[in-house]
């Protein structure tokens, strides 16, 4: 008898303390689940219907204020009337599908200090033209903007050292992609059918690049300025790229690069990289030029400057110039992408 009493006082105890730790609120339409032990929330559902959402960084519940740190598992996936959403500082990790299919999404801020994205997080977000990634952020997983049609350009965080597999997959959109200095990986099929993508520079740190990765994407110029062929496939790019792009590689390392799978399918490779090339836009005009350690581009553009490694060591988006009087002298790469188009220059300091 005393036991089956412990017993039922020991299940009692533990229901009433899964009580005190989990907690389902619902506030202005979204769905909290609360950890009152931990004081967190995460955002698990949204019930209204407004097109503008701004998640506050706190959410109470009988008198414990609860800190919003999470986007759940499809937390707003397929809202269609969701077109803009404020994310709080303090939320770290958005998950699986969580604005999936949000096909009216156009206008997305994040928190600095936010670290990761799950699966699909943006996945078919076809309104969605572009987003500005926090420097916090170090993962982004698979298929995280799959089917944004509607995305033109992306600059990916420095602490992203891997882009995962199908991330840009199907982005017709997709002009420009600025790749972080330390990126080491390239997931399969990362930007497959990225039809409107007409160049890439992949960084001199880059080790792997996945099958399909390039596979439709009707590049110009691939920039590839590691000095060891990264690991990639016989499709890592399609036979179209392998007849017409032209593959930039450091100086000295062509026939490296011409021995490599992967690489040794593309009929035009130029060993230039490291100390870039001149060119000009897709329309035939300059897009612009060097003068007194000053960049001035011919109208508002990204900028970007690499020294002679490949380390990116300066970049400005929507600007008319960009000074070069901070840097050493020596030669540099400028990168100078603008409207679908795009230059790259050597420069001498």
């Amino acid at each position: 008898m005393k036991r089956t009493l412990l017993l039922g006082a020991c299940l009692a105890t533990l229901l009433l303390a899964g009580r005190a730790q989990a907690q389902t609120v619902t506030v202005d339409g979204i769905v909290y689940d609360l950890n009152t032990d931990r004081r967190t929330a995460t955002v698990s559902g949204y019930v209204g219907n407004a097109a503008s959402v701004s998640i506050p960084a706190t959410v109470e519940y009988e008198g414990v204020v609860c800190n919003v740190a999470y986007i759940g598992v499809d937390a707003f996936h397929f809202c269609t009337t969701l077109e803009s959403v404020v994310i709080p500082k303090g939320v770290t990790q958005i998950r699986d599908n969580a604005f999936y299919g949000c096909k009216s999404l156009r206008n997305v801020e994040l928190p600095e200090g936010m670290e990761t994205f799950y699966g699909s997080v943006f996945g078919n977000c076809t309104s969605l033209v572009g987003i500005d990634l926090p420097e916090s952020l170090t993962g982004m997983g698979y298929n995280t903007f799959d089917g944004c049609t509607s995305l033109r350009s992306i600059v990916v965080p420095s602490g992203v050292t891997e882009i995962g597999s199908s991330v840009f997959y199907g982005c017709t959109a997709l002009e420009e992609a600025v790749l972080p200095d330390g990126a080491t990986n390239i997931g399969s099929d990362a930007f497959y059918g990225c039809t409107s993508m007409r160049s890439i520079v992949l960084p001199a740190a880059m080790q792997m690049v996945g099958m399909r990765a390039f596979e439709g994407c009707p590049l110009a110029d691939v920039h590839c300025l590691a000095l060891v062929p990264p690991i990639a496939s016989y499709d890592t790019f399609d036979a179209t790229a392998y007849e017409n792009t032209m593959l930039h590689v450091p100086a000295g390392t062509a026939d490296a690069y011409r021995e490599a799978e992967g690489w040794k399918e593309f009929q035009n490779i130029a060993g230039d990289a490291a100390n870039s090339i001149s060119a000009v836009g897709a329309s035939g005009e300059s897009l612009a030029r060097y003068a007194d350690g000053v960049v001035a581009a011919s109208g508002l553009a990204a900028i970007t400057v690499y020294d002679a490694n490949g380390a990116r060591v300066l970049h400005a988006d929507g600007v008319a110039s960009l000074s070069l009087e901070s840097l050493p002298g020596g030669i540099y790469v400028v990168d100078v992408a603008q409207g679908g188009q795009r230059q790259v220059l050597k420069v001498a300091r």
